[in-house]
């Protein structure tokens, strides 16, 4: 009987295997299939790791140009504010009044046409400004973003100090770029017609070591308050 049923289950056996061994030793193609995957996972590994990097590279980059923006930015600001003295080459320009005339004044002409006023001043600034200066002062005293020249018979009035001629302008910056914003300004053009006519007092000199002081004012607009 057991004889009996060994031999059906081997015909059973035989049967569902197609006649086939179930249990090949003919691995190769299976063997290669996994070795061949395991080559494209390595691939695709080393470029998701390489587009990463680039990823990184690019994000650092970023970051450390709008970080570089912002310093820039902020410097540029403290120096428009005066927060800082500071020192460095320039020019230095100066304005005087011209001397009285003797006897009655020339036809055509003032009193007034002989003193520097604030449209003078603020002519020289405006173009050293846009010359490029880093910062600038008068007679010492730094101007900054919330400064305003005025002038008050022949004084100027700035910062909440007066100051009388002659007024020493102060300009830090390229003296080259500086001088050729001067001369290319019409109102200068105007002041230094004057000049050679009545003699206002007109000089520029460059230098390599001008200093611009701290600003005496807040750099903040202060707030009124009730009182």
């Amino acid at each position: 009987m057991a004889f009996a049923l060994a031999g059906l289950l081997f015909v059973a056996s035989a049967r569902s295997s197609g006649g086939f061994d179930l249990r090949s030793g003919d691995h190769g193609d299976l063997i290669s299939l996994i070795h061949e995957q395991d080559r494209h996972s390595a691939q695709l590994a080393n470029e998701v790791a390489s587009i990463s990097a680039k990823l990184q590279e690019t994000l650092a980059s970023q970051v450390g140009d709008a970080i570089g923006a912002a310093t820039t930015e902020s410097a540029g600001l403290a120096r428009a504010a005066g927060d800082s003295a500071l020192r460095g080459p320039g020019i230095q320009v100066t304005l005087k009044d011209a001397p009285p005339p003797l006897g009655e004044v020339p036809n055509g002409l003032t009193l007034d046409d002989y003193v520097v006023h604030e449209q003078d001043v603020q002519a020289v600034v405006n173009a050293l400004w846009a010359g490029g200066a880093e910062a600038m002062s008068i007679n010492g005293e730094r101007i900054t973003n919330i400064s305003a020249v005025r002038c008050a018979g022949n004084t100027l009035l700035l910062n909440g100090r007066v100051f009388s001629p002659p007024f020493k302008i102060s300009a830090l910056g390229s003296p080259t770029a500086l001088r050729k914003s001067i001369n290319s300004s019409s109102a200068i053009k105007t002041y230094r017609q004057y000049s050679e006519a009545i003699g206002l007092g007109w000089s520029v000199r460059d230098s390599s070591k001008l200093n611009a002081p701290k600003a005496s004012l807040p750099s903040q607009l202060l707030i009124a308050q009730r009182v």
